[in-house]
């Protein structure tokens, strides 16, 4: 399980480290990801990435909006594999449909990572606009 929030610096070939606690569950490799709903990546374990292929596997083939998600959601991964040195590298176009270009910040969220432009989760991480109506329709 994912949690917590790392901040790291991108090297100078677009090299992402792997906090140390995180990289255990990505040693049999990984798949990322662009977001389908927020300007950010996911990094999927090989276990993960098969449950959620399975889940958009069984959108309805018939309906042009599900294809739609697909073909985004398909089209815009990745296979990744840990360096020697726990790095990954996040491709131009991954990079660039993020904003993610320096620095990032890695969040764990259960059974994934997500990868942010930390500018760019300062706007989405706003625990204030979570009203008591967000979190019970949620039962939290």
């Amino acid at each position: 399980m994912f949690v917590g929030q790392f901040d790291h610096n991108l090297d100078s070939k677009f090299r992402l480290t792997i906090p140390s606690k995180m990289r255990v569950s990505l040693e049999e490799g990984m798949v990322i990801t662009r977001s389908l709903t927020e300007p950010c990546l996911e990094v999927y374990p090989t276990e993960a990435w098969k449950e959620k292929a399975a889940e958009m596997e069984s959108l309805p083939r018939v309906n042009r909006d599900a294809r739609r998600v697909r073909r985004i959601f398909f089209a815009n991964a990745e296979k990744v594999e840990l360096d020697k040195q726990g790095r990954i590298v996040i491709s131009q176009r991954l990079r660039d449909v993020s904003g993610i270009q320096a620095e990032a910040t890695l969040i764990g969220t259960g059974s994934f990572l997500e990868i942010w432009d930390p500018a760019a989760l300062d706007e989405f991480n706003d625990i204030e606009s979570l009203t008591d109506d967000v979190l019970n329709a949620f039962d939290i």
